[in-house]
């Protein structure tokens, strides 16, 4: 997991982002290897698209099988669309 610390700018305070990483570092220390949840979902997305669903109905998919993305909400519709379109 990846931290930014928190920030005051022009008098608002931004509280510290996290984000986790799409890989972790192998047992090696120096090599990444893919997060297999998330492989998963974009081979599932990948299947959706092929089997003709929009990516509305794909996005509607994924939540009512509870898939949630880094964050632990669900994916939303410009999530999914980047998925697609690196296929």
């Amino acid at each position: 997991m990846i931290c930014q610390a928190g920030r005051i700018q022009k008098g608002f305070f931004f509280p510290p982002r996290c984000t986790r990483l799409m890989a972790s570092i192998a047992s090696d220390g120096k090599t990444l290897e893919p997060e297999p949840a998330e492989q998963a979902t974009i081979v599932h997305v990948k299947a959706l698209r092929s089997d003709g669903l929009s990516i509305r109905r794909i996005v509607a998919t994924l939540a009512q099988n509870g898939v949630v993305g880094r964050t632990g909400k669900p994916l939303d519709i410009p999530q999914v669309h980047r998925i697609v379109a690196k296929a």
